[in-house]
């Protein structure tokens, strides 16, 4: 299929013929419904590669004021993606069409999930009613993808989008983040909402269910284990990573580092916790600090 441009509007996909390709989008459909679920979650970036059925969707997506990126290759949009949500804090999209274009996603969603990058990767598949009855690239996608991400759902109705959407969302933030997958069949996609002129007043009835990003909290057996072990230790250490990175936690590590003049270790992707310069920082001594460690805490 031939691509637009890095941020240009989506086109339609050459090459295929099927009803979903002269399909007007932003009139009350699936389409719709799931880009305003996407906007209400405050989702901003979307990449992808367009083609049968999820053309219309990029469209509407960027009606809305999601930026739409055009990618010539699902792995590569799925890496766009997850970088892009890791540095925003929000779960970027991963648009892919049916079949292989899912299965080509998968790269994506294993790096998201093994990173702790929260992904949310949304796939049109073949028609409902097509299923086992060798439709255009038909394949089980949610089997497909599932080892591979923290949840996986499919909308099985019109209104089933906003709640898999959401559950989605909230499984990609939620304790270590990751990816999740969004299953759409086609025929759900191009399903308008009853109503005709209130289509919008219909689309507002459907209703996102509220979506909280748990806080998780240490073992309190755990915590007194390692605090045990920190009182006995005579050259403890403080090993801080990707987790309290993401936590925000730098200014309790601080504190407990000052408090008892624990040296602190900063991971690849953890440092930036305790300063370079902090005069019990010993990432520029990183051997030393862990060869010399009697106890070493993992935060």
């Amino acid at each position: 299929d031939k691509q637009a441009a890095p941020g240009a509007p989506a086109s339609p996909s050459q090459g295929h013929t099927s009803t979903s390709s002269s399909h007007t989008a932003g009139l009350g459909d699936g389409y719709e419904v799931a880009v305003r679920a996407l906007q209400q979650l405050g989702v901003k970036y979307m990449f992808g590669v367009v083609g049968i059925p999820v053309t219309p969707l990029a469209s509407s997506a960027q009606a809305v004021g999601i930026r739409f990126i055009a990618m010539r290759n699902e792995q590569a949009a799925g890496y766009a993606a997850a970088a892009a949500g890791y540095l925003t804090g929000t779960p970027a999209v991963l648009l892919t069409v049916s079949g292989p274009g899912a299965i080509h996603g998968i790269a994506g969603l294993s790096h998201a999930t093994a990173n702790c990058w929260p992904l949310i990767m949304l796939s049109g598949s073949c028609e409902q009613g097509e299923v086992g009855k060798g439709a255009f690239q038909e394949e089980d996608q949610v089997a497909a993808v599932s080892r591979h991400v923290k949840y996986a759902g499919r909308a099985d109705r019109l209104a089933d989008i906003p709640t898999v959407i959401a559950a989605a969302y909230a499984a990609s933030v939620a304790g270590r983040p990751g990816a999740a997958y969004v299953d759409i069949p086609s025929n759900i996609l191009m399903t308008r909402l009853p109503g005709g002129s209130g289509a919008q007043e219909a689309l507002a009835k459907l209703a996102l269910p509220p979506v909280q990003r748990p806080r998780p909290s240490a073992c309190e057996q755990a915590v007194q284990a390692a605090a045990q072990l920190l009182r006995g230790a005579a050259r403890p250490l403080l090993v801080v990573g990707k987790g309290a990175a993401q936590a925000r936690a730098e200014e309790v590590v601080q504190v407990l580092a000052n408090r008892y003049g624990i040296p602190v270790l900063g991971t690849a992707m953890g440092r930036g916790c305790v300063p370079d310069d902090h005069p019990l920082c010993a990432n520029a001594a990183r051997s030393l600090a862990l060869g010399e460690a009697d106890v070493a805490v993992v935060v």
